[in-house]
């Protein structure tokens, strides 16, 4: 297009961070609602377990059709370009986030607007399953020759923290500012129903910015794959598993131990809501600034040996995480999400540098996309199947905490083993 622009690095890696937000606000806000808002809106009826059980069913759904949208959409952003899909992705999200927004309680339709969140979450995971491959393999092509390629990656990661920070701010606002029946009433949906901006980065990227160089180079030379998708599960399944197990553990501490577990945990041990979030808003803008530092640290010592550090902060992390949590002072909760925290923080910020060095121009959004969303379905089913096993073998939601860490500790554990086997990437030419 004419107007099509080519900026620096550091709008590249900030359009990328914005283009990748709306994925992760929705993830959290979601992650948070579940655990405190939905049960007594949309499931009032039932025990905390079978609640919090539901919630997460409907928090997780997305792990399932996250694989479909990332196989989908990164066949097409192979196809046709990385720009047009990071567009319908946002869509895709923003449409389905305002929907659930309107979704009527319990008290109207009974159990049927469970069916409806669960019906708009899986199409969420189609728009977001297609979204970061895209968006992670724009950034990395434009930073092909780059020495700083963990640097602008960590801008991608960054929209994890801060896709945290943005939902607990909102509802920490809420909490402070309005009463908690207006939150339930209404202000919960206010918080959903921002996801619709989501949508604007996205169409700024598609509509204002060239395409990356290396996929325009590709269709200049008619060297676009015909079926990356196909292509890429047939040379690459092998890596495609071990790289979902490396990247896996941060999915289970975010959509297993700190959300909706802690978060659920610690509201029922009577922590203020308003308090909690603010918490948890103050450790992940902290999380977004160090995330910057360990991309720079994954330039200067490898990839690997920062995913690895990052790991083996959250086995060895998981237990003081709880430990500290259980004194249920505030200051105490803050330091403990920000500094035990930072294990999985350091382990996710090189996710993006890592998958797209390993997977060529030709497939690299359907690799990358496909690879992050298989580690989502690992933590996904762990979460779904696991965590309502380990809450009735524990006796509730109170008494289950050491299960949850475990599980925390043999995840960390798990994803180092692959780490042993792959080739240390950031000396690689992308070309």
């Amino acid at each position: 297009m004419s107007n099509s622009k080519t900026p620096n690095m550091v709008v590249i890696g900030a359009l990328g961070l914005l283009s990748s937000l709306g994925e992760w606000y929705d993830f959290f806000i979601t992650a948070i609602l579940a655990a405190t808002v939905w049960p007594s809106i949309f499931y009032p009826n039932l025990s905390s377990s079978v609640a919090l059980s539901l919630g997460a069913a409907s928090f997780g759904i997305t792990f399932l059709s996250r694989p479909l949208g990332a196989l989908v959409l990164g066949h097409y952003s192979d196809k046709v370009g990385r720009r047009q899909v990071i567009l319908w992705s946002s869509l895709v999200t923003a449409v389905c986030s305002l929907a659930i927004a309107f979704v009527p309680s319990y008290a109207l339709i009974g159990l049927v607007g469970v069916y409806f969140i669960v019906f708009l979450r899986f199409l969420i995971g189609l728009g977001l399953g297609g979204n970061y491959g895209g968006a992670a393999s724009w950034v990395s092509e434009f930073a092909q020759r780059s020495s700083r390629r963990g640097l602008w990656g960590a801008f991608i990661q960054a929209s994890v923290s801060l896709g945290t920070a943005l939902p607990a701010f909102a509802l920490w606002a809420m909490s402070t500012y309005i009463t908690n029946a207006d939150v339930v009433a209404w202000g919960w949906r206010l918080a959903v129903g921002v996801g619709v901006l989501m949508f604007v980065p996205g169409a700024i990227v598609r509509y204002r910015y060239s395409e990356s160089p290396m996929f325009s180079q590709l269709k200049a030379t008619k060297a676009v794959e015909r079926s990356p998708v196909i292509v890429m599960l047939r040379e690459k399944w092998v890596l495609v598993l071990a790289l979902g197990l490396v990247t896996f553990p941060s999915f289970v501490w975010t959509s297993g131990l700190q959300n909706p577990y802690a978060i659920s945990y610690l509201v029922m041990s009577h922590v203020p809501m308003s308090s909690l979030m603010l918490a948890l808003w103050v450790s992940q803008a902290f999380g977004t600034v160090m995330r910057f530092g360990f991309g720079y640290l994954a330039d200067k010592i490898g990839r690997k040996l920062v995913a690895v550090i990052g790991a083996l902060w959250m086995a060895i992390a998981a237990f003081p995480y709880f430990w500290i949590a259980n004194t249920l002072n505030i200051t105490y909760i803050m330091l403990d999400f920000a500094l035990v925290g930072l294990g999985n923080a350091m382990s996710n910020t090189v996710i993006a540098s890592i998958l797209t060095e390993h997977f060529p121009t030709k497939y690299r959004a359907s690799g990358v996309g496909f690879t992050l969303q298989i580690a989502g379905l690992y933590a996904g089913l762990l979460v779904t199947f696991l965590v309502p096993v380990i809450l009735e073998y524990y006796g509730g939601i109170l008494k289950a905490w050491p299960g949850i860490a475990w599980m925390m500790v043999v995840s960390s554990i798990l994803s180092v083993i692959p780490l042993f086997f792959l080739k240390e990437t950031k000396n690689i030419d992308l070309t």
